[in-house]
């Protein structure tokens, strides 16, 4: 009986590891996409701004 408290306990705990880490992982991967998009999007804002910039001098 212990024995098998034991093993259903450790795989209890593997589990919530298992679940927590593909949280995270999706959690970064989404919010590392989420920077991209806005580098991007400030990248092409500033590459919109500069013509107008060097037509002023």
């Amino acid at each position: 009986m212990i024995i098998i408290v034991i093993i259903a306990h450790n795989n209890i705990a593997i589990l919530l590891t298992v679940v927590i880490i593909y949280i995270l992982s999706l959690y970064y991967i989404y919010t590392d996409e989420d920077l991209q998009i806005l580098r991007k999007a400030k990248r092409s804002l500033i590459v919109q701004k500069m013509p107008s910039a060097t037509r002023a001098f």
